[in-house]
Parts: structure tokens; sequence; C-alpha cells
């Protein structure tokens, strides 16, 4: 029961394993060209799971103008952070003598690269979305798309090198360890709240790092990840005395310890409850201590600020009840049909690609935010070029599954990829929507009405769903009558009324 409700709503391996590619073949893209700076994709999505509250992360890593060395400083005391200093000749006692730096920038003997400096760089620029700052990141109005400008340091910090060499079982292979100490980690300007003058402080980010952990889980891994996400979101979050005390990056960071703790054949998807309660054990312990050890700097308690004695004892009973609950009694909370969730459990029931569509769409419309107006003009080319390559993909895939319905007996049903066509044309319509192109884009909404139509072989709610988005893409253009039209067809189509198409048409004309 666990196993099948949770590739339903976390989706099958081969969902997340896509997922994961779209966004390494976006940082591909955005990356072609030399803007100053390259572009990764972190954060849950990039991780593969598109479950709800899933967002899109951006670092913005600088590419050196000058020839500056910037050497890191860390403290023994503040195991999180760093200070840049310069090092360069002359740069030495003589700066200080008519300095000019803020307060805690220097110490009038060597120059330090302040994190606010560096950021205030950024929020003078043009990048054709409102943003505003969250953090050390610049966030769109719904806070799912964060862009981190920061610094890469091609080595790890002298904290963290015993990570890479302290006694393991089979988890992170030894090819996983190598690609992270080449990378290096990542310098975001921002030094933690609980220090004093922190002006000098930038955060050890180990982000791209987890990406390349993440990417190694096998299918249980990644299902017991996303059993922890749900727990989080669906049971610890709803009660408003414990609500965001922990964050996914913290259940993320027990099961790095847990996997590299325990043989990797125990993640195995017979016993991915088992799993699960390993992973809640060492979070209980972590609760009850008040310490949550970062997983590359151990050292560092990822717990400062947030939990402490005086808040820990509401949010120990919370996750000592789900222990005590077993496997029945998180699937009731998490997936019960009287439960508001009982939508997680239908997310990739027959929608699986569809869904995989409109997070291409996703990706390529934030791809607007993540750079200036011109870059974002690009993006849109870059996105008519993959919806060309999925209608060929498509095609290809009709042709095999036409071919396969001839030499079927039973009356099986198997999946025909026509809302994947009609997803790649509905794409083109929205890039040629932004690049202003009336033309093309009133030449596309008129294939995509031909395609609107029943194939011999689609589903009643890839119709529906069709018949929905066509709808918009009238609205889009103006044509209120012909998305009524639309809406009312889908609701015709659907025994049980699309909610969408409902409350879509309702608004058209503020009935």
């Amino acid at each position: 029961m666990l196993i099948r409700t949770l590739r339903k709503t976390v989706g099958s391996e081969i969902d997340i394993r896509k997922r994961q590619r779209l966004f390494i073949i976006q940082d591909m893209f955005a990356n072609a060209c030399d803007s100053g700076y390259t572009k990764i994709s972190s954060g849950s999505l990039a991780e593969g799971l598109d479950l709800p509250g899933s967002d899109i992360d951006i670092n913005n890593i600088k590419h050196p103008i000058h020839r500056t060395t910037l050497v890191m400083e860390t403290d023994i005391d503040h195991p999180g952070v760093t200070k840049l200093r310069f090092k360069a000749v002359g740069v030495r006692a003589s700066i200080s003598v008519n300095c000019q730096c803020r307060p805690g920038t220097c110490n009038g003997e060597w120059l330090y690269l302040g994190p606010n400096k560096f950021l205030n760089e950024y929020m003078k620029q043009n990048f054709g979305k409102p943003l505003s700052l969250h953090g050390p990141c610049l966030s769109n109005r719904g806070n799912t798309l964060d862009i981190a400008f920061c610094l890469q340091s091609k080595y790890l910090p002298q904290n963290a090198i015993p990570w890479a060499f302290r006694r393991r079982w089979q988890w992170p292979p030894n090819f996983v360890i190598d690609r992270i100490i080449n990378f290096g980690c990542l310098l975001v300007p921002i030094g933690p709240k609980t220090i004093r003058d922190n002006d000098v402080l930038w955060r050890l980010s180990f982000s791209v790092a987890e990406k390349i952990l993440v990417h190694s889980f096998n299918f249980p891994q990644l299902l017991c990840y996303g059993l922890l996400k749900l727990m989080l979101k669906c049971i610890v979050n709803t009660q408003n005395e414990v609500k965001d005390l922990l964050c996914s990056y913290f259940l993320k960071t027990a099961l790095f310890w847990v996997s590299e703790e325990v043989d990797i054949e125990i993640f195995h998807l017979s016993k991915i409850y088992y799993c699960f309660s390993l992973c809640l054990d060492k979070i209980i312990s972590w609760v009850n201590n008040c310490y949550c050890p970062n997983y590359f700097i151990p050292e560092h308690n990822m717990f400062l600020g947030k939990i402490n004695q005086r808040n820990n004892k509401i949010l120990l009973c919370v996750l000592e009840s789900i222990k005590s609950g077993g496997m029945k009694g998180l699937i009731n909370n998490l997936f019960a049909p009287h439960k508001e969730n009982q939508c997680l459990s239908y997310t990739y029931n027959e929608s699986s690609f569809i869904m995989l569509d409109f997070l291409l769409y996703k990706i390529l419309d934030h791809s607007g935010s993540m750079t200036s107006f011109s870059s974002g003009i690009s993006s849109y080319y870059k996105g008519l070029v993959i919806a060309d390559s999925l209608l060929i993909r498509c095609r290809v895939l009709t042709e095999l599954i036409i071919n396969t319905r001839r030499t079927t007996a039973g009356g099986k049903r198997t999946y025909h990829p026509y809302s994947t066509c009609f997803m790649s044309d509905c794409f083109r319509f929205l890039c040629y929507h932004h690049l202003g192109d009336i033309s093309n884009r009133r030449h596309q909404l008129r294939d995509l009405h031909l395609k609107g139509n029943a194939g011999p072989f689609t589903p009643e709610t890839s119709l529906a769903d069709s018949l929905t988005i066509l709808g918009a893409c009238n609205e889009i253009s103006g044509y209120k009558d012909a998305a009524y039209q639309c809406y009312v067809k889908s609701l015709q189509v659907m025994k049980c009324k699309c909610s969408t198409a409902e409350i879509r048409k309702l608004k058209l004309f503020d009935i």
C-alpha cells in the first residue's frame, strides 16, 4: 500500500530521473553563452521531486573579472561560515591608514570582501520581473524561485576535508566523493543571525554537492526522501506550535547520515518504512539534544537559532506520535480519503507525462527571472527548440504505440503521447506570446484548435486537460467566447467536473 501510493505521489524512478535530466539540460542551455556567471540549479525540483511546495533554487556563480585571490579564513567557533581575505601585494597595514571600509570589514592589517557590497551590486540590475531580497537570495513574488548570487571555492574548506575520508559503508560511492571534491563549495553572501558583527562572514554552502548526492540515490532512497518531505508538510507543519521549526534541509541531512551509516542493501522497496523510521529516530535524537550536525561539517550545529530547550518539547511530542502511529498511522495521516491531502495520491496517476511538460514550461518561464530581459528572450527561443524535439519524440512514440495496439489483446489501455504533443504545441504558443510574435502565435493557436479534438486513443483525462489548456490559450489571445466553449467542452468530457475548467469558466465573464 505505502509503496504503491508513494509511486503515485512522488513518481516512478523514470519520472524522477527525467526531472533531474530536465534541470541538467536547462543548466547547459543557460550556460551556453558566457554571461559573467555560471548558473547551477538546486532545490527539490532540481533533485527530481515535484511535490507541493517544491521550489527552484538558482546559484549564480560569479566569474572572476580580475585576477584577485581570496583566502578563506574559517573559525573553529563558527564552523559554518568563513571570511574572504584579499591576498595581494600592498594590501597589508598600509590600507588601514586612510581606510574607507565600513566598521568590521577591515581589521587594520588585512582587507576582507564584505557580503553586503557584493549583494548590493545585483540588486541594481533589471531582471525583467519583480524580485525581492529573501535572505541572501533574490526571490519572485510567490517565493517559488530563489536566485543566490555567490562565489565558488575550487577547494573544500579545511573543516570539510575529513568528510571525504571518514569511515562509511558503501554510500556515497567513491566517484561521487571525487566529483564533490573536484567542485569544491559555494560561498553565499550572508552571515548567521546568531553572530554579532557578521559583516565580513560568508555562509559555506554545499548545495551543489547535495544535488550530486541526491542524484546518486537509488529509487528507495528517493522514495524515503519524498516520504520525509510529505511528513513535514502534511503532518508536522500543520501543527501551529511547531510549524517551521523543522525544514526539509534537516530531513535531507538525516537521510544523508543514515545512508552512509547503514548497508545500502537496507534501502530496498520492501523496507521503505524501516528506512523512514531510521531517519525519524535520528531526527528525534537531534531535536532532543538540540543539535543537528551538518553532513559535511559535523561541528556545525544547524539548529542554532532555530530549535532549543524552550521549544523542542512540543516538537518531540509531534515526532514521537508519528513514530508510535507506525506505518498504518502514517498512511492514514498522509493519504486517507477524508484528508485534504488525498489529492497527493493521484498526482502522477494518468498525468505523468503532462506534468513533466508543465514542469518544462515552469523552468522556461522562470528562466526569464534568472537573467536580464534579453537573456529571458533567448530562453524562449530555446523553448521553441525543446518543443520541436518533444514533437519529434512523440511522433515516434505514436507510431510505436499504434503498431503495438494492433497486436495487443484484451483491450488493455496503454499510454498515448497525445498530451505530450499537445503540450509541446502549447509551449510553442506561449514562447511566441512572450516574444510578441503575434503572427506565429495565431498560427500556433490554430494548430492547437485542430488538435483539441479527441484522437483515436485519447483518454478522457488527457482530452479534458487539453481542452482546459486550449481555453487558457484563447484567454491569453483575447478570444473569450472561444475560451468559454473550450471550458464547456472540457466539463462535458469528464464525468466528474474538472475544477480548473469550472473556475476559469466562471471567472471568464465574472459570472
